[in-house]
């Protein structure tokens, strides 16, 4: 695009509303990311002074499963007795309807829950219902990494390294766990177990850093 005889001419009224507008609308934007991060880290606070660590809260039947002994115990109390309360006017019954085994996966029920910022009612199957459940955790861990400050510099490198390294070990947990010394000789004398225990203890450490 070329320039043209207007372009530095001096700003109309209308010109200069729309930048300042944006720019306050940038500035609300920035003051409620840093109310949000304050508000998250508070959450912080008060799961680490009952012990809970924040990967706690990603799904112990998934990937490396379990942290430790502690985790399904931890990450069930932080579902059902800090979190769906505030997301669900009836809780118990939500967790009663997803729990009874005579109800179809496909069996629909209506409950008032957080959507969209505010509780309202909602009409969901019970495999949905679940998935609403499960998905409590995940959805606070989420919320309290995006609030976190953004590393850069030497920080986000240290930071990509480690990811690039729990990636390998994520790699070679799940190639370990297709091995089957029963069926490929030349891996008959491998211990499987402690192969797989020690990659575990490794991204495990390296989740703690």
């Amino acid at each position: 695009m070329s320039i043209t005889n207007s372009t530095f001419a001096e700003l109309n009224q209308a010109e200069f509303n729309i930048l300042n507008v944006a720019h306050n609308l940038q500035a609300k934007a920035d003051m409620a990311t840093d109310r949000a991060f304050s508000g998250w880290e508070k959450v912080v606070g008060v799961l680490s002074e009952r012990g809970i660590k924040m990967d706690y809260l990603r799904s112990p039947t998934g990937n490396l499963g379990p942290i430790d002994g502690r985790h399904v115990d931890v990450y069930n109390f932080v579902r059902d007795v800090m979190l769906l309360p505030i997301n669900a006017q009836d809780p118990q019954g939500i967790l009663e309807f997803i729990r009874d085994e005579d109800k179809a996966r496909k069996a629909e029920a209506v409950f008032t829950v957080l959507c969209n910022g505010k509780m309202q009612e909602c009409t969901r199957t019970k495999q949905q219902w679940q998935s609403f459940v499960r998905d409590l955790p995940k959805n606070l861990y989420n919320k309290v990494k995006r609030a976190e400050p953004k590393k850069t510099g030497a920080n986000k490198t240290t930071s990509d390294q480690f990811t690039l390294l729990g990636a390998k070990i994520d790699a070679a947990i799940k190639h370990c766990k297709k091995l089957n010394p029963e069926k490929d000789q030349s891996i008959a004398d491998l211990d499987i177990v402690s192969i797989l225990l020690g990659l575990e203890t490794a991204k495990n450490h390296l989740t703690q850093k």
